[in-house]
């Protein structure tokens, strides 16, 4: 290593949470698909796009703000931010629930009550999770993810399977999970320690909404290039085809769920060394690990894509297969572009995080405006590829004023192998070679990070150990 660093410490406790959570919740979705037909999943996972969107314009992302301006903060300052964060959180959240609620005394708005409690726990999560980082608590976070993903599972259970209460029942499952979860995290974190009504001023909310503006667009912006595709789907292909869409961004999740792990962590490192000498030097080398553990891992989730879609899911979701190779293709495009973004973040430039994703986000929607209507789930596939791409290709070109980051013969090499994997998994029907590739792929991972996982035993070994004594 150039420097020393906790990037990899932070990685693993963030992904040991985010990998039982999302594993879990993986493992139960044919589950769940099964006991709702395609129409009212592609209706639950609509109005899950909607909470995605509510969450960071009611949050005014200012869990970033709280998080960035903490890093380098006593513990007063830390008690400050903490407080005006779930301050404003709060407020905004009791105003726009009274304004659902009194509407709908005049237009019915169905599921407003699941939704509302769905959106509170994904509100407190969110908050939650930046309290966590910003005060060096990460264990907490994945005993409380493992816990949530738990309930979910049962709740949802209960309330679909066994009381049939449908898409109300997926909603409220959900819910409780995350409201369960942000309890835990109340009260094992000592949360009240860093709480105190006295220490909220508007001008620390202020500052906090200034710094954070910028990456409200951000995430609006990935919100709209998801949500575009899902609203343009459902509005000419019907609710059953985005059942099936939906279906087919499960996959990329496996991937997603890891580097979006490791891009929570990476923003704290690379704020922490942002003005450390060789710091170029230690961007590149993240960079072309993050290259090739990235490459390998999706090559895996490509070649198990066959095993999903004929022994996992529900055959009904079977035609999601076909789009699996595109959207895990663009997911991985999107995890590089976070590392450039965590770049901007630690340079505290978070403006550009917000543009480039809003550049990209109209590039998408515009073309799904386009094409979705004459070339289906295939145009809603490679749209996201593009927006993705775009993204990426911006924030590079920004960073190149300040740093040049690039990629060695070897990561080109992990390329073209992950492109014969992406192409396997569409084109070849035959159950031999399929299970030839996963063992093929399955090697290719353990060879690209073997280092890697000595690594994180020895890490997790000597942790264990400390804690026995």
């Amino acid at each position: 290593m150039i420097m020393k660093t906790n990037l990899m410490k932070n990685t693993i406790w963030l992904t040991i949470g985010s990998v039982i959570s999302k594993g879990l919740l993986f493992v139960m979705l044919p589950f769940f698909s099964s006991w709702l037909t395609p129409e009212e999943f592609g209706i639950y996972d609509v109005l899950c796009t909607y909470i995605s969107l509510l969450v960071p314009i009611l949050n005014l992302a200012t869990g970033e703000g709280m998080f960035r301006f903490s890093i380098d903060a006593t513990e007063i300052e830390k008690k400050t931010y903490i407080t005006n964060g779930i301050a404003i959180v709060a407020l905004n959240y009791l105003i726009f629930g009274t304004i659902l609620i009194v509407l709908n005394r005049f237009v019915a708005i169905n599921y407003l009550a699941a939704f509302l409690l769905l959106l509170l726990g994904n509100l407190l999560d969110a908050y939650l999770s930046s309290y966590l980082r910003a005060t060096k608590q990460l264990k907490i976070y994945s005993f409380s993810n493992a816990i949530t993903v738990i309930i979910i599972a049962i709740a949802v259970t209960v309330f679909v399977y066994i009381l049939g209460l449908g898409i109300h029942g997926i909603l409220l499952g959900y819910a409780l999970g995350y409201i369960v979860g942000d309890s835990l995290i109340l009260i094992f974190s000592k949360y009240p320690q860093y709480f105190s009504l006295r220490t909220i001023q508007k001008k620390i909310g202020i500052q906090l909404i200034k710094y954070s503006a910028p990456l409200i667009l951000n995430n609006v912006s990935w919100w709209f290039m998801n949500v575009s595709d899902r609203s343009v789907i459902s509005y000419y292909l019907g609710n059953a085809s985005n059942g099936i869409y939906a279906i087919a961004c499960k996959i990329p999740t496996l991937c997603t769920a890891i580097f979006s792990m490791f891009n929570v962590s990476w923003q704290q490192t690379a704020s922490e060394l942002i003005e450390t000498k060789k710091i170029e030097a230690y961007f590149n080398q993240v960079y072309r690990q993050m290259v090739r553990i990235l490459i390998s891992i999706c090559s895996v989730i490509l070649a198990f894509n066959f095993i999903f879609f004929n022994y996992f899911f529900n055959r009904k979701y079977y035609d999601a297969h076909y789009y699996v190779g595109i959207l895990v293709s663009a997911a991985m495009i999107l995890s590089l572009s976070q590392f450039y973004g965590g770049v901007q973040i630690a340079r505290k430039q978070p403006q550009y995080v917000g543009y480039t994703t809003a550049i990209g986000a109209l590039v998408n929607v515009l073309l799904n405006l386009a094409v979705i209507k004459y070339f289906g789930l295939w145009a809603a596939s490679v749209t996201t590829l593009i927006g993705n791409a775009a993204i990426l290709l911006i924030r590079q070109i920004h960073i190149r004023k300040y740093y040049h980051i690039t990629i060695g013969k070897q990561e080109y090499i992990g390329i073209l192998i992950y492109l014969y994997f992406a192409a396997a998994s569409h084109f070849i029907e035959n159950m031999t070679v399929n299970f030839i590739n996963l063992l093929l792929a399955v090697l290719y991972l353990v060879l690209v990070n073997k280092q890697y996982v000595i690594k994180i035993c020895n890490y997790l070994r000597r942790n264990n150990n400390n804690e026995a004594e």
